[in-house]
């Protein structure tokens, strides 16, 4: 069998083919959009760069820096702040001699440092920037590349409120070697956010000009000359004094030996690849992963809160107030984390929805009639409990949708404290909601009561509402062991997962298709149809019943919505479920296609950051992301497409390579299933060369085999004992599953022309 590499320099050879390289300076960097400019960040600090070459600008933000503003209104000027996460300040590093110059950004995946490359003539500036790992530290060594002296104005800054009746108090201050900025919310009772900018590195000698929100010092490099310079940031929601805490942290950087911050950054950056990687040979699906990996590691940290809606603020006005939109757009950047096997990045997802979990409780006791127990979400939340957009749309199905992070979890780890400690609570919560609120009748369970997505006019047994029931209390049972509800409450669960209404159905052009809901009639193109599919309950799979397979396909077909808004991944993702035709073809085009268009709109006058960059995007951007018209860092969920072309475990049992294209090699490492294998596997000239799994916790490891095979012989490297499979009809699309026995921590590598492809 051939050798899967396993090291560093082998994963890093594969991460160059990625850096992110811009050459010309971001549009949409200030936004109030999803930023084009390189990002840098650690899951709390976020930085994104902007400006030509002679003003480059790196906006810093807290995920935990928001306002406690009154109301919720969206794309309409207004005065005063809403809930949202704000921008605290940043660093501009400007030059009137670097007018005009060429503009090379370098970010290098394998480290996430940025190097930064100006020249014009005799004058020439090399910037190396990173924000550490593990510290809200944001590293600059300037150097001059030029024949001559380089003049350089530094402007630490606090971000300067753009409405005038909306005013938030800033401070900046200077003190010889170092210089900072503040910015903090009102206080309305609920919380203050605070933080402060020090920006460390300067001299005594420069005399600096102190505005009440920015510091400005003037400096010469001469030719080859450089100067190194931290910019550390703290604070946050109820921070009280980031100021002295920041002193303390420069104070401990500058005691321990030089270099160990950048080597403990580094190694951080290698653990995390190491987790789970994936070698395509290059391309646009291969760049898709990386660039979207990295992003999520930039913007989650466990321990840390969660992002808004469009990663790192650049804009006191994000769309949407940059709130946790739960009606797919919270849940969906963090659905590939699982099969990448990087489910502690989720972290943060999870402690935002439990935050809110007392209050869905009072919302669906005293503010529904009649009342109910268990969770009622609302579509908009925010960090620490809080509400953003108070608004249901008419859905019942937030809470339902919320849970469908904490299952994926479950099912991947098997792990039972985190069911016990972190995701039972809301899981117990939700199934009390909707047992009290499903109607049952003539041997069914219906929903009545409850909008299809954001269609408030369709409501009984909608197709979103059925998928995302059904896929939930499906996913309870296989977790009864781990959950141990009592008898009563197991039966209520199976019975609602067995006996939950029909998917609604109908035909346009003579063809079979879902429509939205009971009490629309006809078919639809809404996206709120791939619930059905993705997160789905397993009926309109690959190995399903012919005759679902026949209404998912031509359902998929028919609604051709490859290519729509904020939300294609789930298209993808859904096609990906049910084996579409040459889906991966069809993404690879999506996403290598690089037109890109740009409009701005002027919102307040007052408000000069807050354009519209809207436009569309399809393709990958330079920085690695993928905008789709308005859509944020839910794009980088699109991880999950690409895991599910080369393995699933939904079905209750591995499938390899199932829409992969046969044609094309593949290697991955780590990718994690469903029952808490990790799984390595090479298909190299037509077949599967090298599989080698890992059981966690044990159990039962099932193997889809494209036909029974004397040929098929596995090798438990554990004990080096053979276990010959015992054998399973597989789906009604053919096949059989081999089953072995497993137990924890075993690693098993098998060898097998037959355990391989799709037919």
């Amino acid at each position: 069998m051939s050798h899967i590499p396993s090291d560093w320099q082998s994963v890093q050879s594969i991460l160059a083919r990625h850096d992110a390289i811009l050459l010309d300076p971001p549009h949409m960097v200030p936004t109030p959009d999803y930023p084009d400019g390189p990002i840098l960040g650690n899951g709390d600090l976020g930085c994104v760069v902007g400006g030509p070459p002679e003003n480059q600008t790196f906006y810093l933000s807290k995920n935990d820096f928001w306002t406690d503003g009154t109301g919720w209104q969206t794309n309409e000027p207004y005065s005063g702040y809403v809930v949202s996460p704000i921008v605290i300040g940043g660093v501009t590093v400007a030059s009137t001699e670097l007018i005009g110059a060429s503009y090379h950004q370098d970010l290098a995946l394998s480290s996430a440092i940025l190097t930064s490359t100006f020249r014009k003539e005799n004058a020439g500036l090399k910037m190396v920037s990173r924000v550490d790992a593990n510290l809200n530290l944001l590293s600059l060594a300037l150097k001059n590349t030029g024949n001559e002296p380089l003049k350089i104005t530094l402007c630490l800054w606090a971000k300067k409120s753009d409405d005038p009746d909306a005013i938030l108090p800033t401070e900046a201050s200077c003190d010889g070697e170092t210089a900072f900025v503040t910015r903090s919310t009102w206080d309305r009772g609920r919380w203050v956010s605070r933080a402060a900018i020090l920006l460390d590195g300067l001299t005594a000698a420069e005399a600096p000009q102190v505005t009440d929100a920015a510091v400005k010092v003037e400096i010469s490099l001469a030719p080859g000359g450089s100067r190194d310079l931290m910019a550390y940031c703290d604070g946050g929601m109820d921070a009280k004094e980031p100021v002295a805490q920041a002193r303390q942290t420069l104070e401990k950087l500058h005691a321990q030996p030089a270099g160990l911050a950048l080597q403990q950054h580094s190694k951080w950056w290698e653990n995390f690849w190491m987790l789970a990687w994936l070698d395509l040979g290059g391309g646009t699906l291969e760049r898709f992963w990386y660039g979207s990996q990295y992003l999520l590691a930039c913007t989650n940290r466990a321990g840390k809160t969660a992002p808004g809606l469009f990663g790192p603020a650049t804009s006191d006005h994000p769309r949407w107030n940059g709130d946790y939109h739960l009606n797919y757009n919270f849940e969906q950047p963090y659905q590939g984390l699982y099969s990448s096997n990087r489910q502690d990045f989720a972290h943060p997802y999870y402690q935002a929805i439990l935050d809110f979990l007392p209050e869905s409780l009072r919302r669906a006791s005293e503010d529904l009639d009649p009342a109910q127990k268990g969770a009622y979400y609302p579509v908009g939340i925010g960090p620490a409990g809080i509400v953003v957009a108070d608004d249901y749309m008419s859905q019942k199905s937030c809470s339902v949708f919320a849970a469908v992070n904490f299952l994926s979890h479950a099912l991947h780890t098997l792990d039972p404290d985190f069911l016990s400690r972190t995701a039972a609570p809301l899981l117990y919560a939700v199934a009390d909601f909707w047992t009290g609120f499903l109607k049952h009748e003539h041997g069914r369970w219906h929903i009545e009561g409850s909008a299809a997505h954001e269609h408030g006019d369709h409501f009984r047994n909608s197709t979103w509402d059925l998928a995302l029931v059904k896929h939930f209390f499906k996913s309870l049972i296989k977790l009864i062991p781990l959950l141990s509800p009592d008898a009563q409450t197991a039966s209520v669960w199976k019975d609602i997962a067995d006996n939950l209404a029909e998917y609604p159905a109908s035909e346009f052009d003579g063809y079979p298709v879902l429509v939205e809901s009971e009490d629309c009639g006809r078919f639809s193109r809404t996206h709120s149809l791939y619930t059905a599919f993705w997160p789905g309950s397993g009926d309109f799979v690959i190995g399903g019943q012919s005759e679902n397979r026949t209404l998912g396909f031509h359902t998929l077909r028919l609604l051709e919505l490859w290519d729509q808004g904020n939300s294609f991944v789930w298209a993808y993702m859904a096609a990906v479920r049910t084996g579409y035709p040459h889906i991966m073809n069809r993404l690879e085009e999506h996403l290598a296609d690089t037109r890109m268009r740009y409009w701005m709109k002027e919102g307040d006058p007052r408000n000069p950051d807050r354009y519209f960059g809207a436009g569309w995007c399809r393709g990958i951007r330079p920085n690695l992301t993928v905008w789709h018209t308005l859509g944020g860092l839910e794009t980088a969920g699109g991880t999950a497409i690409i895991n599910e072309s080369l393995l699933q475990s939904h079905e209750g049992f591995l499938r390899l390579f199932p829409v992969w294209d046969l044609n094309r090699d593949a290697k991955f490492v780590n990718l994690r299933t469903e029952g808490a294998f990790l799984v390595q596997c090479a298909f190299t000239a037509g077949k599967i060369d090298q599989l080698m799994i890992t059981s966690e916790r044990g159990g039962k490891l099932a193997i889809w085999c494209s036909a029974r095979s004397e040929d098929f012989h596995a090798l438990e490297i554990a004990s080096s004992k053979k276990q010959e499979p015992a054998w399973s009809d597989g789906p009604p699309a053919g096949g059989v599953v081999a089953i072995f026995q497993t137990r924890p921590n075993e690693i098993w590598e098998f060898v097998s022309a037959n355990i391989l492809l799709p037919t």
